[in-house]
């Protein structure tokens, strides 16, 4: 997963932040975790992107963020601007992060009416 990950960003050249990642035999949502360790890599990367998010994150003194909305708000600028893709794992054929990934295209992409 995580060599894919890189490749993409490589091949793109574009910044990758992987929401929905494999741990042993299953998948952990980061934006849903409930460990603050879990999101704080994804927070991080995010702050270096989008500046209005660094300063969201610096006003909380890098502490665990209750609110997720400003972190998809961001993970939406940085995706609508093409200075970062989402990036989810999962295995359709196993119906595993189906959900997850419609979910991104609603949160993340423009809506077709917009185009």
């Amino acid at each position: 997963f995580w060599g894919s990950v890189r490749d993409v960003g490589e091949r793109f050249r574009i910044a990758t932040l992987p929401l929905v990642i494999p741990r042993g035999d299953q998948m952990v949502n980061l934006l849903q975790s409930e460990d603050p360790e879990e999101i704080r890599g994804l927070q991080e990367r995010v702050a270096e992107l989008d500046d209005e998010y660094l300063d969201y994150y610096l006003d909380c003194n890098g502490q665990s963020l209750e609110n997720r909305l400003a972190l998809k708000d961001a993970i939406r600028r940085l995706t609508m601007s093409c200075k970062a893709v989402p990036v989810l794992a999962g295995a359709a054929s196993r119906g595993i992060g189906v959900a997850e990934l419609l979910d991104a295209v609603v949160d993340f992409l423009p809506a077709p009416s917009t185009q």
